[in-house]
């Protein structure tokens, strides 16, 4: 049976800022147009989180239709430290990773784009359909992995989709690393920069596993 699912909207006007612990067992869809902060010390114990600064309409989450559409808010997500039991997605127009992130049990999730469409395959995996791209330079990256930045999973996927084909789509300066399930099943990093530039100084280790990229110009160092 799949897990039930709960839609919770921040209409305050305000950015949301999670530093507690939000534990439940139901899926969560968390949408704040107006950007969210996890700040250091926040823990997430849920099936599942969803965590969107595009709009996700109430008449498409009851049908089913995880259609995620940028209003022209455009405010971002920043994570300043999370811990996380099973998966955690983060889909929005700009997302920073600023200091430590632990998914113990899942996968860690950072999508960028305009209109992202989220459907779920047999196996009841998350997948993710960037339908509209992002018309943006952003110096710093569209997904960015500060120096102080790190996320450890079991697999770890960043996809953006930029217009701009010297628009930074994703920038890792920090740790990124997947642990698998266990032995026989290493972890999977994927950083795909469709359309744009993906940039990586600091470290990327699977332990084994896949590392897997895809833009139209790709940078390694370090």
């Amino acid at each position: 049976a799949q897990t039930p699912s709960v839609l919770i909207e921040d209409v305050s006007g305000n950015l949301s800022a999670i530093y507690g612990l939000m534990r439940g067992n139901t899926q969560v869809y968390f949408i704040n147009q107006k950007g969210v902060l996890f700040g250091n010390g926040s823990s997430v114990d849920l099936p599942g989180l969803v965590v969107s600064t595009l709009d996700l309409s109430a008449s498409d989450f009851e049908a089913g239709n995880f259609n995620f559409t940028n209003n022209g808010v455009g405010s971002g997500i920043t994570i300043e430290g999370l811990n996380a039991i099973n998966d955690v997605s983060f889909i929005s127009d700009h997302i920073t990773v600023d200091g430590d992130v632990n998914v113990t049990n899942g996968s860690f999730h950072a999508v960028a784009g305009q209109s992202v469409v989220v459907t779920y395959d047999s196996n009841n995996l998350i997948q993710f359909d960037i339908t509209e791209a992002i018309d943006t330079n952003d110096p710093d990256g569209v997904i960015h992995i500060t120096a102080n930045g790190q996320i450890i999973a079991q697999d770890v996927n960043l996809r953006s989709r930029v217009i701009d084909p010297y628009s930074l789509a994703i920038n890792n300066q920090g740790l990124i690393r997947a642990t698998g399930l266990d032995t026989s099943t290493p972890g999977v990093i994927r950083l795909v920069g469709q359309g744009g530039t993906v940039n990586s100084t600091g470290e990327v280790d699977a332990g084994g596993g896949d590392i897997e990229m895809l833009a139209g110009t790709i940078n390694l160092t370090g």
